[in-house]
């Protein structure tokens, strides 16, 4: 056989396969760039839906093995059941903190585990709104027919509206909630008036970036355009958007658009004045039908809340503290309210209706839950499943006439999964990249035995404590919170797609 010779191409021969390789690129790339560009998409829109569906399995209130996740679009459709209200909003909820979900359609039944007669249904929510302190005094009348509750009356405000339906939807045994509720509309308020303080609140609030929003007011009614980066943010925005003196919002014109070249949020705690922040807290507080008759007092200085004064009941004091940290400007909060009762219950009537409560409620696991009362403080004992279960009972409880504080000692056993520390750190970075909240910030996630260290920085504490309980909902046993909050600092993750990087020990 003759040995294999190899000749040096000519520049002619050279030229024309240089010639022949530029036409079949000419010819086929926008065909290829076609498909690269269905491909994408679909790849991403899949990935979603995963992300989702992994969400949900993670979270202990929704019955994901019954849910059933599909998108088009970026539009994702829920199918399946639940076995309460409160576990179909939050399925909802969930799917609409994932980054690039632009809608969510709620498909889902309710299909309670146990059937109860309509006329207990009834007594339970009517018991359910006698017992919180802000619904007692509204003007309402509950009916129920085959599991379904309609609420019929008058309201003074949209914030009174969804506070009743959200204290109904908490009763187990309902399959759905019809809304019959009227609310007072305050009259001889200007169309510029009501745009300038939705502008306001959309200002200030600390999970809204309202620079690509607009708002058009005509006769009182409140349209919304603009473009958001999440499903949450959307809906927070229109809740904000009803102010005194309207009497719609339509949002239907805000889209939701994903774009990694944008920052997500504003800072926690930008320059501003401390005379400013205290009346954006203010008027976060007149607005929430929870805290009624309060004689509260906001003091800030260079971004530190001190609330002090009278309440009359401690579901006030908790949220007074809520919308305070959820304030643009706030740094830091000390809570120095004191719950003083307007009427008096003894401790035995207390502890009773708190267990009423825990009996009642579709969420709660309360078989290993004693409950105990001493000079109305209430006190949790025994164990539970988990920390979302431990929330909740203390949740409940604070929401309880009568009492002015409440001592949860709950245990509850650390589910460890069987995973090695280089996956549990690659479930903790998946949990922050599909965050629409944390898309911004360098995240350093370390792992060991189990533990999780986290280290960099975010622009608020709200966005801190959500980096901490992602941490917790991928599996993590403890986690150490090392972040550091710098409104200045806005860098992006890295995609979870990429892998996981070493993991070197965290100095200190």
């Amino acid at each position: 056989m003759p040995p294999l010779r190899f000749n040096n191409p000519t520049r002619t021969q050279i030229s024309r396969v240089v010639v022949i390789f530029l036409t079949v690129i000419f010819l086929f790339w926008p065909i290829a760039r076609s498909g690269a560009e269905q491909r994408q998409p679909m790849m991403m829109e899949a990935e979603m839906i995963l992300a989702i569906e992994d969400r949900l399995a993670r979270d202990e209130f929704v019955q994901e093995n019954l849910i059933d996740v599909v998108s088009e679009k970026d539009i994702v459709t829920l199918l399946g059941e639940v076995d309460n209200l409160l576990a179909k909003e939050r399925a909802a909820a969930l799917a609409g903190t994932i980054k690039g979900v632009r809608s969510v359609i709620n498909q889902l039944l309710v299909n309670p585990p146990s059937s109860l007669e309509d006329q207990d249904i009834e007594d339970h929510v009517k018991s359910a709104l006698l017992e919180n302190s802000a619904t007692e005094l509204y003007d309402m009348n509950v009916r129920v027919t085959d599991g379904c509750v309609t609420l019929t009356g008058t309201v003074q405000s949209w914030q009174e509206k969804q506070l009743a339906l959200q204290v109904a939807k908490g009763v187990e045994g309902i399959i759905d909630i019809q809304d019959n509720l009227t609310i007072l509309t305050v009259k001889n308020r200007s169309d510029n008036a009501i745009k300038q303080e939705i502008l306001q609140r959309l200002h200030h609030d600390v999970w809204i970036n309202p620079s690509s929003v607009k708002i058009l007011v005509r006769d009182g009614q409140v349209t919304i355009s603009g473009v958001v980066r999440s499903v949450d943010e959307k809906a927070r925005i229109i809740s904000l958007s009803w102010v005194h003196g309207i009497t719609s919002v339509n949002g239907e014109h805000l889209k939701v658009e994903w774009s990694d070249h944008e920052p997500m949020r504003r800072s926690g705690f930008h320059i501003t004045s401390d005379e400013t922040i205290q009346d954006a807290i203010y008027d976060a507080l007149s607005y929430d039908p929870r805290i009624n008759n309060a004689d509260i007092t906001i003091d800030v200085k260079e971004g530190l809340v001190t609330l002090t004064g009278i309440v009359e009941n401690l579901q006030a004091k908790t949220t007074a503290e809520e919308n305070t940290w959820n304030t643009t400007g706030v740094y830091n909060v000390v809570n120095f309210l004191k719950v003083r009762l307007n009427q008096q219950y003894s401790d035995e009537d207390i502890a009773a209706r708190v267990k009423e409560v825990f009996l009642h409620d579709p969420l709660l696991d309360h078989k290993n839950i004693m409950v105990s009362v001493s000079n109305q403080a209430i006190s949790l004992r025994g164990t539970v499943k988990s920390r979302s279960q431990k929330s909740r009972a203390e949740l409940l409880a604070a929401r309880v006439k009568g009492a002015t504080t409440v001592d949860n000692r709950l245990k509850y056993a650390v589910e460890w999964q069987d995973k090695s520390d280089p996956e549990l750190q690659q479930d903790i970075k998946d949990q922050l990249w599909w965050s629409p909240f944390l898309s911004d910030h360098s995240i350093s996630v370390y792992v060991e035995d189990g533990v999780a260290t986290l280290m960099g920085f975010v622009q608020s504490w709200q966005q801190r404590s959500l980096v901490e309980e992602h941490a917790f909902v991928a599996g993590a046993r403890f986690v150490h919170n090392r972040l550091k909050v710098d409104p200045s600092k806005k860098t992006s993750q890295s995609s979870p797609s990429k892998g996981s990087e070493a993991n070197p020990s965290p100095s200190n």
